[in-house]
This record gives structure tokens, C-alpha cells and sequence, in this order.
């Protein structure tokens, strides 16, 4: 236990200090002081491709008609060989439509909280765009598991949530090539539960497109959720440097002021306990009050679980429709007035050719090519002086 106490304080120190600071931080500019280096921490924490794309390509693998909205099942490149097996949730009724971002949580997006939460908003006028994350039981999954593959990017610097974020970014570019997406607002809404709600903050960070947030039971402390309970989270949680820097769950929220924010939790939420969440609201709140925008975050938290629930998506519209559809009142949608199709209309079929094994070895040989490491006694030098030993 030694070492892991040890290793559980010297978190604590640093998650400490900014705390601190960013208590201490009474003015709009002492903020952004404190704001630049970690937009900066966090944004170095990703590989330099995140920010250098190719024009998107993609192709519809099929279309469906279900009365109340329709959907187009799609497929385009992240990365190159990636492929992201996007499906399309969209309005009966012709467009342009805002375009909404819907990461997946660590599970498969034909799972009925997600198809839910995309219907809702397509029938309320928005194109939805959901995709299976990576290393799921969905179908992109074999040599993608963000625990084994995901956790060699440490090495690389292409740590698994790369993946994860790049493919929801890319979704904006995808959304930005088709003629029926209305872009006048600057971009777009993100809303994700479970790892996509970790998805949507990372990505809206990292993309100004991103115009309103919603993420969805993903927040909590670093210090009851790893350094208490030692829950094992997924990588994504944790990238390079971003504890080394006291960067918690709070930072990230209060990173986001003065953007439109709404948190939102389940009361009965067994992962994520939503009284923390609460606290978090709270802390990053202060933040929104020195732009003089706190009401640009909210709160929310239904009587559910680990869920998108109905009445989640419900209020998350009324916040879409107040930065891209001003004075538009919400649809009353209940469970009753949904549908969950059978999960082969949303398949895509993507190649998986290119993964996160691929990506990482591939990256782990150019790495090794470029290396110069001395061998023999002074490759024995070069290792202690590295090591500090």
C-alpha cells in the first residue's frame, strides 16, 4: 500500500494547489491567468494530428423512415484507415437543422439511452449525430480495448482518448460538409452519458464549434472517485500530465466559462455520486460569476441511474434551443412517445483494419526509428541519468 498512498498524496497535493488558486481568483483576468496553461496542459496532452485533419469523406451505407424522424447511417474517416460509423438522426420535415454531437458512453449507440436522447432531438429539429466508441461491444471493438491497446498510447503519446475526442470532432466536420446542417451560429451542441459525457467536455475544450455543452452522469472528484474509492477508471480519464497539473473534474467545467453549460446527473447514479456533482457545479459556478455569466451554467439532476434519461434530453433541448433556436419551446416527449429500433438498422459494417493496436505500433516503429539510444556501458549511463538514479 506504501506506494500507493504515496502516489494518492502527491495527487492530492497538486489537485490541492489549484483548487486553491482558482479559489483565490476574484477577477475575470486572474482567471485567464490560470485558464491559458492549462487549456495549454490539457491541449498537449493530445498528438499534434488532433489539429492537423484531412477533409472528411464519407458515404451513406443506408437510410430508414420511421415516421416521427429518419436516420442515415454513415461512415468517414477520423484518421486515416479509421473509420467512424456514424448514424444520423433527423427531422421529418425539411432543413437546415442545428447539429448536435452525441458521444457515445462506453457501450454500444444502439443501446436504448442513446437512441432515446438522438431521437428526442431530432424530433424537436436537430440533426443527431451518434457512433460507437472505440473498444466496445459495438463494431468497431476487436483490438480497441481502451484498457490494453488504450493504455500502450501512453508510450506513443496517443493515449486512448485521442480516439474518443478526435472521432466526436470529427463528427463537426462531417456535419459541416452536408448542405442540411445550419452552421449560423458558429457550430454546434455536444451532449454525451458516461464516457461521452467525458468526450463532450474534452472536445469542446479542444473546438470552439462546440457552442453549448451538456454532459451527462460524468462528474465527480478525482479525490473520492480515484484516490478514495480507487475506482478504476478508463484512461480517458487520465491523461498526461493533466493530475501533475492539479487539473480535476471542476477545472474542466470551470474551463469552459463563459460557453453555455448544463451539468447533468442521476440521483441514484451508482458511479458517479451526484452530490458530488452538485459540489462540482457549485466550485465552477464561482468561475461563470467572474464573466458575469452564471447563468449560462446549470444544473440538472433526474431520479435515475446511469442513464440519458427522457426527462434528461427534455431539458437538455430547452438549453440547445436557447442558443440555436431562441423563443422554440421544447416538445413534452415522454417514454410513451418513443421507439428503440432493432440494432441492425443503425450498423454501418466500418472496416477495422486501422485500430488502436495499429495506430500505437505503427507510431511505437516510427518512434524507435528516430531514437538514437547508446548502447553497452554508456547505453548503462544514459538509462541512469534518465532514471535519476
Amino acid at each position: 500500500m506504501q506506494l500507493r498512498e504515496e502516489i494518492a498524496e502527491r495527487c492530492r497535493q497538486q489537485l490541492k494547489k489549484l483548487a486553491n488558486a482558482r479559489s483565490r481568483a476574484v477577477s475575470q483576468e486572474e482567471w485567464d491567468s490560470l485558464r491559458r496553461p492549462l487549456l495549454d496542459t490539457i491541449r498537449a496532452a493530445f498528438p499534434s494530428f488532433m489539429y492537423d485533419r484531412e477533409p472528411i469523406t464519407s458515404r451513406v451505407v443506408s437510410r430508414h423512415h420511421f415516421g416521427d424522424y429518419r436516420v442515415e447511417n454513415v461512415i468517414f474517416e477520423s484518421y486515416p484507415g479509421w473509420e467512424v460509423n456514424g448514424t444520423v438522426y433527423l427531422p421529418t420535415q425539411p432543413g437546415p437543422y442545428p447539429g448536435v454531437v452525441c458521444p457515445t458512453g462506453h457501450s454500444c449507440k444502439t443501446g436504448e439511452s442513446y437512441q432515446i436522447s438522438a431521437q428526442i432531438f431530432a424530433r424537436n429539429g436537430y440533426a443527431a449525430i451518434s457512433f460507437d466508441p472505440p473498444g466496445v461491444a459495438g463494431e468497431i471493438g476487436h483490438l480497441n480495448n481502451h484498457f490494453t491497446n488504450g493504455l500502450i498510447g501512453y508510450l506513443t503519446g496517443i493515449w486512448s482518448n485521442t480516439h474518443f475526442v478526435l472521432d466526436a470532432i470529427r463528427c463537426i466536420d462531417y456535419l459541416e460538409t452536408r448542405d442540411d446542417i445550419d452552421f449560423s451560429s458558429g457550430g454546434v451542441a455536444m451532449t454525451g452519458v458516461s464516457g461521452g459525457g467525458a468526450t463532450t467536455i474534452y472536445a469542446s475544450l479542444l473546438d470552439e464549434r462546440v457552442r453549448f455543452l451538456a454532459p451527462v452522469c460524468c462528474l465527480n472528484e478525482h479525490e473520492s472517485l480515484h484516490l478514495t474509492d480507487w475506482y478504476t477508471s478508463c484512461p480517458e480519464q487520465l491523461g498526461t500530465g493533466l493530475i501533475a497539473h492539479g487539473i480535476d473534474f471542476t477545472d474542466l467545467i470551470a474551463l469552459q466559462a463563459p460557453k453555455p453549460c448544463l451539468i447533468v446527473g442521476g440521483r441514484e447514479d451508482d458511479l458517479f455520486d451526484y452530490r458530488n456533482t452538485q459540489r462540482l457545479y457549485h466550485d465552477a459556478a464561482d468561475i461563470y460569476r467572474l464573466y458575469g455569466r452564471e447563468s449560462e451554467l446549470g444544473l440538472f439532476l433526474d431520479d435515475c441511474g446511469h442513464a440519458y434519461s427522457v426527462n434528461m434530453a427534455n431539458v437538455v433541448v430547452s438549453w440547445m434551443n436557447r442558443v440555436f433556436k431562441p423563443e422554440t419551446p421544447p416538445l413534452a416527449l415522454s417514454r410513451e412517445d418513443l421507439t428503440v429500433q432493432e440494432p441492425g438498422l443503425l450498423h454501418c459494417h466500418p472496416s477495422n483494419e486501422v485500430n488502436m493496436y495499429t495506430i500505437n505500433r505503427d507510431e511505437g516503429r516510427r518512434l524507435l526509428e528516430r531514437r538514437a539510444v547508446p548502447q553497452g556501458e554508456a547505453g548503462q549511463a544514459y538509462l541512469r541519468e534518465r532514471l535519476r538514479l
